[in-house]
């Protein structure tokens, strides 16, 4: 679950003549909270703001939950959030070189490239062409651990 990007979109507004500048901050896994990014507050109407994409790992637990925090870093006056989202897209199933997913890049994940040969079978199209091919095989021989 803790692969893949991460895009953080905040909506909000402010009274006030002074812009307002907020970070976003994630909770890590390890502990600590890393800043996404910031979003400035200028006036009276509604304004959003993407940040990313940010990479997952570290930041989703296990069940795919995201902690974050809104802090003002500079300037005064109330910040009123509209919405606060997180959008995730997980990593592709088979884009790892470890495709039997023991840790390692060996002759097991060799064996699975080779059975799929001439496929388009997504575990072993490590190079995301539709097919598996030399590309593939490069790829995996690159990440060769064992």
């Amino acid at each position: 679950m803790a692969d893949g990007q991460l895009w953080i979109g905040m909506e909000a507004f402010k009274g006030g003549t002074s812009p307002v500048t907020v970070g976003i901050f994630a909770e890590e896994q390890a502990g600590g909270w890393r800043k996404l990014g910031e979003h400035e507050i200028a006036d009276a109407l509604p304004g959003a703001r993407w940040i990313g994409p940010l990479s997952a790992a570290g930041l989703v637990d296990r069940l795919g939950y995201v902690a974050l925090r809104v802090v003002a870093l500079r300037g005064a006056g109330a910040v009123n959030i509209d919405l606060l989202q997180v959008a995730r897209a997980p990593q592709a199933q088979g884009s790892s070189p470890d495709i039997d997913g023991n840790g390692v890049v060996n002759g097991a994940d060799l064996g699975v490239l080779l059975g799929d040969w001439a496929s388009s079978e997504a575990r072993s199209d490590l190079d995301g062409d539709g097919t598996v091919g030399g590309a593939d095989l490069g790829v995996l021989l690159g990440a060769w651990s064992a």
